[in-house]
C-alpha cells in the first residue's frame, strides 16, 4: 500500500571488528537492519549536530562515524552481542542506533552506526542528557566537582535533564539555530524550557502536533524500558529527537560512553528526566486544558465522556479501569501486552469527579482539524459470561439483524464534517447501523475519506495498512479475548488513524487465539478495500522506462533515487509518495560523470544497475 515498504540503501564497511549482522535492528524501517551497501561517497558535515559532538563524528550516506572511547565501544558490542541472552538489553536495540561494528580512521577508532538523519528533509534536531547524577564512580573527585557545579546552574538540578544541543533549519534548509553544551543550555530553565522544545516541532511557523504526539509516545516507550529494567544505570546518556520537514519525526537514546552495572536496581536518574520530558512534551501540546466540545464522540458514549485538550475523560467500568491499569504497569512483562500498547489512546490513570470513576485517556481527535470519526464494532460474539439471559438474548437478536452476525462488525458510531467543520452527518448506536447491510456498508466506510468532491485513496491505504497492524498482533497473540471493543478511525484534513479501544470485556486467553476478533478485523480490511475499487480512482502510476536511466550526478550533490516506482520524475523521488514505510535512497557522488540507475527498481545494487534483472521485457 502507499509505496510500499522500500528498505534503506545498503552499504559496505571495513571490517575492523565482528558487526554482529544478525543482531543489527533498524527501528525507522520497523525491523531488522540490513547490512549497508556502497555508499558513492564520504561526506564529512557537521550540519546536524547536535550534544557537542563536533569534529568527533563523520557521516557518510545513511551511516554516521562516531570518534569513541573504549567504554562505549565496548558497550555496543555487548549491547549487539550474537550471544546476548538479556532481554531488556535486547530489547534497548529499536531504541539505540543499529551498530554496524569497528573502524579505525587515522588510528583512531569510530563505532560505525545508523545515521539517524538519513531520509529526513531538513531536519530540526534536539539533545537532551538525562540524569542529575552525571558522573561516574570512576570520575576524579575534581569532575565531580565541575560536574556538580555545572548542573547546579542548568535544568540537570531542577528537572533531572538539560537540552545540550539544537539545531532548527527553515524549509530551504537554511540554519536558524545551532548551539551545543554551553552555548546556550546556562540560559535554559524552567520557566522558558518549553520554548526550546517548541523549536524542533515548529515548521514554517506552525506547531507540528503530529510530532509532539510522536515525541510524547516514543520518550514514554523509552521510560517504560527504564522502570523494567535493571542490568544498566545510564550517566550522561541523551534521548535524541528529530522532527523533518517531510513529516517524518522519531526519538531514540543514544550516548554509552557511561553505562555501568545497575546490580538490581533502577535506574532513578534517568527516568526522572524522561518523566519531565514527557511533562514539558505534553504542556507543549495543552497548556491550557480547555473543556472541548462533546459533539465528536462516536459510538455511543455520550454524556460518559469529558473532552479537556489532549486528554479524554471516560467513565469506565472497574474491569476496564482494571485493564489499563494493567496494560500500562510498569512492571508489565508480557511482551505481547506490551507491544498492544501501540494501538490503544494512551492511559494516564484515574480521576473521581462527582463521586463517579473516570478513567483518563490520551484525546486521540485532538490535533486533528474537522475529524471524520468512525467506531467499528469489532466481533460476531458481542456477550460474554458475565452477561444476564436477558442481556445475551439482546446482543443475540442485535447480531442477527445487523452486519455483525454476517461480516463479525458492525458501525457503531458515524460523523463526518464538511471543510468548515459544519457536520454533515452525525449517529450512534441505533441511530444508523440497522439500516446497513454487507452490500452498503462500504458506502459508510467510505464516507469518512471523502473530501471535497474527491475520495482520499492515500487515507484509505493508510488506514488499511494500520488496521492490518492490528490484525497481526491478534493472529499471534495467546494472552486476552476482546469483547465489544472496536477499531476508532479518525480522519482530518491533513492526517489520519486507526486506533483499538473500549475494554470493559476482556478475559485471559488461556492460550486460546481471539478468533471473533480477528475474523472481525479480516472482514474489516476487505470492506475497506472495497471502498478503494468502488470510489478511490487508482493513483497515477508512471511505469519506469525498460532500460537503466542515464543520468550525469554533479560531485557533492545529494540526490534521492525513487524506490517505489511512483514518482512524476523518475528516477529521482519527487516526495510526493513518501509515507512512514519509505525512505528515498540518498545518493552522494564523488565525481561528476554519466551514471547507469536502476529502471526496473529490482537490482541488488541500488540505485545503481548491475544489470541482474537484464531480460526480455526490461
Amino acid at each position: 500500500m502507499g509505496c510500499g515498504g522500500s528498505k534503506k540503501p545498503k552499504e559496505e564497511t571495513k571490517k575492523v571488528e565482528e558487526k554482529h549482522e544478525e543482531n543489527k535492528h533498524d527501528i525507522t524501517n520497523g525491523g531488522e537492519g540490513e547490512k549497508p551497501t556502497n555508499q558513492p561517497e564520504t561526506k564529512t558535515t557537521e550540519e546536524g549536530q547536535a550534544g557537542g559532538h563536533a569534529g568527533t563524528l563523520i557521516f557518510e550516506g545513511n551511516r554516521l562515524l562516531k570518534k569513541a572511547k573504549k567504554g562505549e565501544i565496548d558497550f555496543f558490542q555487548y549491547l549487539y552481542s550474537p550471544d546476548q541472552t538479556d532481554q531488556d538489553i535486547i530489547e534497548l536495540r529499536k531504541f539505540a542506533p543499529s551498530f554496524y561494528g569497528i573502524e579505525e580512521r587515522n588510528n583512531e577508532r569510530y563505532i560505525s552506526m545508523e545515521n539517524l538523519l538519513t531520509g529526513y528533509d531538513y531536519p530540526n534536531i534536539m539533545d537532551c542528557k538525562l540524569g542529575r547524577i552525571t558522573w561516574t564512580p570512576h570520575h576524579t573527585e575534581e569532575t565531580k566537582a565541575h560536574q556538580e557545579a555545572k548542573n547546579k546552574t542548568t535544568t540537570t538540578g531542577s528537572l533531572g535533564f538539560r537540552i545540550s544541543g539544537i539545531v532548527t533549519k527553515d524549509s530551504h534548509g537554511k540554519k536558524l539555530e545551532a548551539w551545543a553544551k554551553k552555548e546556550g543550555f546556562f540560559g535554559i530553565n524552567e520557566g522558558n524550557i518549553h520554548e526550546q522544545f517548541a523549536k524542533i516541532v515548529t515548521h514554517d511557523g506552525k506547531i507540528n502536533y503530529e510530532a509532539i504526539d510522536i515525541f510524547i509516545r516514543g520518550t514514554i516507550e523509552i521510560l517504560y524500558w527504564f522502570k523494567r529494567q535493571k542490568t544498566k544505570h545510564f550517566v550522561a546518556s541523551s534521548v535524541f529527537y528529530v522532527s523533518g520537514k517531510n513529516n517524518k519525526h522519531q526519538v531514540r537514546y543514544i550516548d554509552f560512553a557511561h553505562a555501568i552495572e545497575a546490580n538490581g536496581e533502577i535506574d532513578n536518574n534517568v527516568i526522572e528526566g524522561l518523566e519531565n520530558c514527557v511533562k514539558i512534551w505534553e504542556k507543549l501540546k495543552n497548556p491550557m486544558p480547555q473543556p472541548v466540545a462533546s459533539g465528536d464522540q462516536a459510538g455511543g458514549h455520550e454524556g460518559s465522556l469529558i473532552f479537556r485538550g489532549n486528554k479524554l475523560l471516560k467513565k469506565a467500568h472497574p474491569a476496564e479501569i482494571g485493564f489499563y491499569s494493567a496494560l500500562f504497569d510498569p512492571q508489565l512483562e508480557n511482551t505481547e501486552l506490551i507491544e498492544f500498547r501501540k494501538f490503544v489512546p494512551y492511559y494516564y490513570g484515574v480521576e473521581i469527579i462527582n463521586n463517579k470513576n473516570y478513567i483518563v485517556l490520551e484525546n486521540v481527535l485532538f490535533g486533528y482539524e474537522h475529524p471524520n470519526v468512525l467506531d467499528c464494532k469489532i466481533g460476531k460474539v458481542t456477550w460474554t459470561k458475565d452477561h444476564n439471559e436477558v442481556k445475551t438474548r439482546k446482543q443475540q437478536e442485535k447480531a442477527r439483524t445487523t452486519t455483525t452476525g454476517s461480516l463479525g462488525f458492525r458501525i457503531s458510531g458515524l460523523i463526518t464534517k464538511d471543510e468548515y467543520g459544519n457536520k454533515i452527518e452525525s449517529w450512534s448506536k441505533d441511530g444508523g447501523y440497522f439500516n446497513i447491510t454487507p452490500e452498503n456498508i462500504h458506502e459508510q466506510l467510505a464516507k469518512i475519506v471523502h473530501r471535497g468532491e474527491t475520495f482520499q485513496l492515500d487515507r484509505v491505504e493508510l488506514l488499511i495498512k494500520q488496521t492490518q497492524e492490528i490484525l497481526n498482533w491478534f493472529t499471534r497473540q495467546r494472552s486476552k479475548l476482546f469483547f465489544t471493543a472496536s477499531v476508532l478511525y479518525v480522519n482530518g484534513t491533513d492526517k489520519a488513524q486507526a486506533r483499538f479501544i473500549d475494554f470493559a470485556h476482556v478475559f485471559d486467553a488461556e492460550g486460546h487465539e481471539d478468533i471473533n476478533t480477528r475474523e472481525g478485523l479480516e472482514n474489516l480490511i476487505k470492506c475497506w478495500q472495497e471502498v478503494i475499487r468502488k470510489y478511490c480512482a487508482p493513483q497515477e502510476r508512471v511505469k519506469p522506462q525498460k532500460f537503466p536511466y542515464e543520468v550525469t550526478l554533479e560531485e557533492g550533490k545529494t540526490y534521492h533515487y525513487c524506490d517505489c516506482g511512483r514518482s512524476k520524475t523518475q528516477p529521482f523521488c519527487d516526495g510526493s509518495h513518501i509515507d512512514t514505510s519509505f525512505a528515498p535512497i540518498e545518493v552522494v557522488v564523488n565525481e561528476t560523470k554519466l551514471y547507469h540507475l536502476c529502471g526496473c527498481k529490482s537490482t541488488k545494487n541500488k540505485p545503481y544497475c548491475d544489470g541482474s534483472h537484464t531480460k526480455l521485457d526490461w
